[in-house]
């Protein structure tokens, strides 16, 4: 148990957070990481005592603060376009091997149609009107392919408005060493042993045809328009949740975020 606690300073930086009573979130955003990562910060919280929130994909952070404006969010972050063809394989498994999670009606059809993420995305500018509309179907009817970043996090704008109540984000490309530092917030360190479980990653298989036409691209840029301002803003706000608590350390960034609360 040791080996997993930090020194003293950043324990008593710790009980400070724990004494103001926060409410946390765990935003389960799907294709991010949130398998494994829902289970480190699930551990997280259990250990340091945090009043956290798990809704599995159904939390949102508008509706969310809408009811709890003081609440503050955790959530992993990934490019729309790669959530889109992640989404697109996992749900074609049915979630397998992990899960078996059976098809809906619209994914039935979707999955009857195209057989791979670039025919989809491709034939959302086909010419032929039926094969469009079924694209579009399909782009509503698959799970993680409808539910991206906007379903969970609003807009830019909003998550610009309320970035003071993001408290960390985690960034799929670096996740390992992104929990590591949520768990030094509050005076822990991320087990190894659950680092190292990797069947605690819900992944894809390696070798899965993740190539994208032209074409492709552009039409999923344009639908993920909203998503892709989220993604951009959101990885401006880890940088800046990143850089203060560099700045500030354990003491500090506590103390402000608590003036902040009392202001």
């Amino acid at each position: 148990m040791k080996n997993n606690i930090l020194p003293f300073g950043h324990r008593l930086a710790a009980l400070r957070l724990k004494f103001h009573h926060q409410k946390y979130y765990f935003l389960h955003i799907g294709k991010t990481g949130g398998t494994y990562s829902s289970a480190a910060v699930r551990k997280l919280a259990k250990r340091a005592q945090l009043n956290m929130e798990f809704g599995a994909h159904k939390l949102q952070m508008p509706k969310v603060l809408a009811s709890h404006p003081k609440g503050r969010f955790i959530f992993g972050l990934r490019d729309p376009i790669e959530i889109f063809t992640s989404g697109f394989y996992s749900r074609q498994r049915k979630g397998a091997p992990k899960y078996n999670s059976e098809w809906t009606a619209g994914e039935t059809k979707a999955f009857s149609i195209f057989g791979t993420p670039n025919e989809l995305a491709e034939n959302l500018s086909s010419s032929d009107e039926q094969l469009s509309a079924a694209a579009q179907d399909a782009m509503k009817s698959i799970q993680h392919v409808s539910k991206g970043l906007r379903y969970y996090l609003g807009s830019a704008e909003f998550i610009e408005a309320h970035k003071r109540n993001v408290f960390f984000i985690l960034d799929q490309e670096h996740l390992d060493a992104d929990l590591e530092k949520l768990y030094a917030r509050f005076g822990m360190k991320l087990p190894n042993a659950l680092r190292d479980a990797q069947e605690k990653r819900h992944a894809n298989p390696p070798d899965i045809d993740r190539r994208l036409s032209q074409v492709a691209i552009e039409n999923l840029r344009r639908h993920y328009e909203p998503d892709i301002a989220i993604y951009h803003k959101c990885k401006e706000v880890r940088q800046q949740i990143l850089a203060e608590n560099k700045k500030r350390g354990p003491w500090g960034w506590i103390a402000s975020k608590s003036k902040a609360r009392d202001d």
